[in-house]
């Protein structure tokens, strides 16, 4: 997870998963999309301000192969693995506000419910290839009304999470009615069956 003391103008948008070879290369996961994207943003920064400019030499999926000026073999590449790598956020394009947000903007929003209870906070969010994953910090995650989903990432989607409200910082989790419900394709789709 990024640091969380950082600039609000430092948005994530990568991370050095580990080093590739003996001549210095980087393996780095991208959360941009399309992940190449990533390198439109040069110079990317360090949490510290170091400037980086990175050289694409191949892709997998989410995954770019890159070289960066200054690290020469694997040693200095074994230091960068684990670190962030952000943008200003100035650098990025404006989205629909009332459809589109940075995942950097969803980290931290409180949780409620439809009845505006409190739930829970973001944790984080992340996308395995299946659509994009709310981690929350629950405050009770003993609560019979959490049953379905206390050990799960919740879908980030307009049937999960109807409203993002993120001037106030919240956002509303709709609930499965059942633990059963929870494996249908969403919490509306479940009711109107």
């Amino acid at each position: 997870m990024p640091p969380e003391q950082l600039p609000e103008h430092l948005i994530p948008v990568a991370q050095v998963v580990r080093p590739h070879g003996i001549r210095g290369a980087l393996t780095i996961k991208s959360h941009t999309s399309p992940p190449e994207q990533l390198l439109d943003y040069q110079p990317l920064l360090t949490a510290e301000g170091v400037a980086v400019r990175l050289k694409l030499h191949a892709q997998q999926g989410d995954m770019l192969l890159v070289t960066c000026d200054g690290i020469a073999d694997r040693t200095a590449a074994e230091v960068w693995t684990g670190c962030w790598l952000y943008v200003d956020r100035g650098q990025l394009p404006k989205l629909d506000e009332d459809e589109e947000f940075y995942w950097a903007d969803l980290i931290g929003l409180r949780v409620v419910d439809p009845a505006a209870q409190p739930l829970g906070v973001v944790q984080t969010v992340e996308n395995h290839g299946a659509g994009d994953l709310l981690v929350i910090r629950w405050l009770n995650p003993n609560d019979p009304k959490l049953a379905a989903v206390a050990n799960m990432a919740v879908p980030f989607s307009k049937a999960w999470v109807p409203t993002v409200n993120l001037k106030d910082g919240w956002l509303m989790l709709q609930l499965p009615e059942s633990p059963a419900e929870s494996t249908a394709e969403s919490p509306a789709e479940s009711a109107a069956e």
